[in-house]
This record gives C-alpha cells, structure tokens and sequence, in this order.
C-alpha cells in the first residue's frame, strides 16, 4: 500500500496533522503516515487502523498553508525517500529502502532472520540444558568467540 512520508523539518510549533486528517488518509486506502514532525490528538490516533510514526505530539493544530508535493522525492528526518521505496515501520522505528535496492535487501534480511532464528535455538537450547542440570554448549555466537580469541 501507499504510505504518505512528510517531510516537515522536524517543525516544532505546530502539528502536521490530527484524527481527522489521519481518518481520511485511512477512508482512502493509505497504509500507513511517516512524519517528520508532530502529530495532535493521540489517543484519536491510536484507535485508527493505520500506523502513524511522528517525533511526537503537539496540541497546536495544523497550518494548513504552505506548498506541498505529492509523488514527490522528500527528504524525511535526513533520509531519502523516492516515490516506489519501501517504507517499513514497526516498534523500533522507520526503515526507507530505495526501490533500486529491494532484491538486496529482501535477501540480506531472510539471511539474518535465519542466523537469528539459529541463535534463538542455540540459547534455548542453552537454557534447558541448564535448567536440566546437563553440561553446558557453547552460548556465544561466533564472532564474539573471534573477537575474544584475537585478545
């Protein structure tokens, strides 16, 4: 789906949106709000359908004036971000992958998720031997056990 990224400056003043702004990005259709700015009406927000990532909150309703773009390449919070990226939110924060670069990244990351899947089984594993009273198997990951090797 589409996400709107507002590339506000990191405004402090004002506002770049409220509930009812956010309602109708909802109505139509759009997956998700990037602002590089803050946002009114928390807890409004909050019980919307769709994830919007602010710097934070100010009662200070919007502007409402100014210029504006859509479709358009923004520089959002010092990140590039161009019509057809990918823009991926969860708790920990906003990621902006360039179109170009879907496939490279796409892979990179079932690569990490599997190395991570790896090492959630070698620490469960780790903690029931323990729990178990049985020997220990080594815990640290790899490069860890390098690093400390070449000390």
């Amino acid at each position: 789906g589409y996400v709107l990224v507002v590339a506000g400056k990191a405004y402090p003043g004002r506002a770049y949106i409220g509930d009812l702004m956010a309602g109708a990005a909802q109505a139509v259709g759009l997956a998700g709000m990037v602002i590089d700015g803050c946002v009114r009406d928390k807890v409004p927000l909050a019980q919307l359908d769709i994830p919007i990532y602010a710097k934070g909150f100010m009662q200070r309703s919007p502007g409402k004036q100014g210029p504006g773009k859509i479709n358009a390449s923004v520089t959002c919070a010092g990140v590039e971000v161009a019509p057809g990226d990918l823009v991926f939110g969860d708790y920990d924060g906003v990621t902006v992958v360039p179109r170009a670069r879907l496939l490279e990244v796409l892979e990179a990351s079932e690569k990490k998720s599997a190395y991570e899947n790896q090492r959630r089984e070698v620490i469960d594993e780790y903690t029931r031997c323990r729990d178990s009273g049985l020997p220990l198997p080594p815990l640290a990951p790899a490069w860890v056990t390098q690093l400390l090797e070449g000390q």
